[in-house]
């Protein structure tokens, strides 16, 4: 068993770290020569300097290397007699590894309603290096009591072994802090410490509330820790009933698949990849990291009604989401938002009450199914700066009433330059306004009148404007651009 420094919340700061270890100073003695009183007597005299300075930069250079010692009060350490020597160091092998482990320790939480994990590490005084390694999350055997055992395992890079572990334990919380080190002296030239934490969920356990917090850890949560292939009553391992968070400063995001009412992922520079249930929020950031995740829409909660909320923010990654477009889709208020700034978007979407995209420099590519279940009228809004934008509305999946063309809706397109291609299916009817300031317009489609000629009329003092109706329905279709073309296309030509 690793020795552990631990401390309950009533103790000092959660941020400050037990066990730290300041350096050690040792003292080196000079000599001095004495003068010579014949020649051959300075000679032989300068021969054993010359042999006793050899190997003092012999010994120098080997005490250096172990000088980086960390110390409990700044005076010299004595390293523990009792502990066994590191594995020899092997040039060219991975070090920090989880196949490199050495030391690890466990613990239990029980009688769970909500749980918290941090991992807030940063380089110290006697540590500056690289902070590696992972966090899974994962169903535990049918065998296991506790609700949840949190295994964490240790791999350093070959001038330090972990003298003691360092973390803030609760009932339902644990924060983990960079371990105590001590040097080895065996020479480096990479500092690293690799952290492997292993969550193991009880089958059937019910949280509220799920918070986990990395500053240099990966987090992967295990494909079967939910039965998804259910509407989410029940699960395998888990059932959450309230919120969720993951945070990660540097590491990836990878789920699986996860389910619960209010599930926020946020990164840095990680990227976002996994499934998703989406209830009443669904709300994906990074700032750079690309988002890549498979939505998984659920029926509301009868006791919680509230509307299905999907967001993705993030400033320079790609996107790339996928929503169902066919099989058993609930019917309910569908409300998404997704905004970049140089990022490009792309996939299948589901176009409800509320569907917005923004960009800057970002291209838009994306499929959206119509799924209504009011006749309010539902608003689409997409603009981009400097990119093109290329949006398929589909046959719609549900609608109330008795036509899809009565309902009202407000599509909105507004692009600086690039290309606005837009297809809407037969089934969509209503008004279609557009303007141009030096780009071209072109409208194709059956049943379509013109007010004003089809590729547009002049506009005064600049400009192209053009108007047109499709049947009789509620809709209206709104387009602006300033030097982007614009191709519309109604339904199959």
């Amino acid at each position: 068993m690793l020795p552990q420094s631990m401390r309950d919340s009533s103790a000092t700061e959660a941020n400050e770290e037990t066990g730290l270890l300041a350096w050690s100073k040792r003292k080196r003695s000079r000599t001095r020569m004495s003068c010579c009183r014949s020649v051959s007597v300075c000679n032989a005299a300068l021969a054993l300097a010359a042999v006793m300075f050899m190997f003092a930069v012999i010994g120098l250079s080997i005490d250096d290397s172990a000088r980086d010692e960390p110390q409990e009060d700044g005076g010299d350490h004595v390293r523990n007699p009792n502990r066994p020597p590191t594995t020899p160091w092997v040039p060219g092998a991975s070090c920090c590894s989880p196949n490199a482990v050495d030391t690890g320790f466990s613990l239990d939480f029980e009688g769970l309603q909500n749980f918290t994990f941090l991992e807030p590490m940063e380089n110290s005084a006697y540590f500056n290096g690289y902070i590696k390694g992972e966090i899974q999350v994962l169903p535990a055997t049918t065998a296991q009591k506790p609700d949840l055992k949190v295994s964490i395992s240790y791999s350093t890079s070959p001038q330090w072994q972990v003298q003691n572990s360092n973390y803030v334990k609760t009932s339902d919380s644990l924060s983990l802090q960079l371990p105590s080190l001590e040097t080895t002296g065996v020479p480096s030239s990479r500092q690293c410490i690799g952290v492997y934490v292993k969550i193991d969920v009880r089958p059937g356990i019910t949280l509220e509330n799920w918070d986990l917090v990395t500053g240099n850890l990966n987090v992967e949560v295990d494909d079967s820790l939910y039965d998804h292939q259910s509407d989410g009553a029940t699960s395998s391992s888990l059932h959450m009933t309230g919120s969720s968070s993951f945070n990660a400063i540097h590491g990836n995001v990878n789920i699986g698949y996860w389910s619960s009412r209010r599930t926020e992922v946020e990164t840095i520079s990680g990227t976002i990849r996994g499934r998703y249930a989406l209830r009443d929020l669904l709300s994906l950031k990074s700032q750079s990291g690309s988002v890549q995740v498979e939505v998984d829409p659920k029926r509301e909660d009868s006791k919680h009604p509230s509307a299905a909320e999907f967001m993705i923010y993030t400033s320079s990654g790609t996107v790339k989401a996928t929503n169902p477009t066919a099989g058993d889709i609930p019917i309910r208020n569908y409300r998404t938002r997704i905004e970049t700034v140089s990022g490009s978007v792309t996939g299948d979407f589901i176009l409800g009450m509320l569907t917005s995209f923004h960009t800057q420099s970002g291209t838009v590519l994306a499929k959206l199914l119509p799924v209504y279940d009011s006749t309010d009228a539902s608003i689409l809004h997409s603009d981009t700066t400097s990119a093109s934008q290329s949006l398929t509305i589909l046959p719609p999946y549900a609608y109330p009433g008795d036509s899809f063309a009565k309902l009202h809706s407000d599509h909105k397109f507004t692009s600086t330059s690039g290309t606005l291609r837009l297809q809407y299916p037969d089934e969509w009817e209503g008004g279609i306004h557009g303007e141009t300031t030096s780009g071209s317009i072109t409208i194709r489609g059956k049943d379509i009148k013109f007010s004003s000629a089809p590729g547009g009329s002049a506009s005064w003092p600049l400009g192209r404007h053009v108007q047109a109706q499709k049947g009789k329905g509620e809709g209206r279709l709104k387009f602006a651009t300033v030097s982007a073309n614009v191709d519309l296309r109604m339904g199959e030509l």
